[in-house]
């Protein structure tokens, strides 16, 4: 491989818009990209060979990390697992994680090979989404809808409700939306009155 060809696998690979990381058998990182470096705060004189990334997840994240971690042990892949890292600065950050190991010739692990995604936008984007779910659940939960047919006197027009009481036309929409009504006299109707 070239010089510069080579050089654009190490750009890849540092400034990737995802995270890459390795760890020894202990969960120790052995390898972490500028990109990871950065979302976390760290420098990585910091990282390599004195943090586990257990150090850098919350309480609940330590118990998913060590199932998966010994899952990827002996299966050798685990992917899309959702963590929350702590970093430096004690802020959180969302990611998905998926891991692939690697064996030496008897089998034994080596490391990890890790890809980390950035969920900020994705989470923020449900929430999002739920808010407005409940909005629209809300207001539907305000919104009456007149559907169906409606028995109305062709004299009086009072319509027949679910109970077979008769009632004003207003009463009746008014007791079922939100409509308010107020009350005038159509140009045909004055003409009539005045007769």
């Amino acid at each position: 491989m070239s010089v510069d060809g080579l050089a654009l696998l190490v750009d890849l690979y540092e400034n990737a818009p995802c995270g890459f990381h390795s760890l020894d058998a202990s969960g120790t990182f052995i390898r972490m990209n500028d990109t990871e470096l950065n979302w976390l705060g760290y420098r990585r004189e910091e990282v390599i060979g004195r943090m586990n990334l257990a150090d850098i997840l919350t309480p609940q994240g330590q118990d998913v990390f060590q199932h998966y971690f010994r899952l990827v042990k002996v299966v050798g892949i685990v992917r899309d697992i959702e963590l929350e890292y702590k970093r430096k600065d004690e802020t959180f950050l969302p990611v998905l994680v998926s891991a692939t190991a690697s064996f030496d010739e008897t089998g034994q692990f080596l490391m990890s090979r890790s890809i980390v995604y950035d969920l900020t936008y994705r989470k923020r984007a449900e929430e999002e989404r739920e808010r407005l779910i409940k909005e629209l659940q809300a207001a539907l939960n305000q919104v009456r809808v007149l559907s169906g047919l409606l028995p109305i006197c062709s004299y009086c027009k009072k319509i027949r409700d679910e109970n077979n009481q008769w009632q004003q036309i207003e009463v009746y929409i008014r007791d079922r939306s939100a409509a308010k009504f107020s009350h005038g006299v159509c140009p045909q109707c004055i003409k009539h009155l005045r007769g």
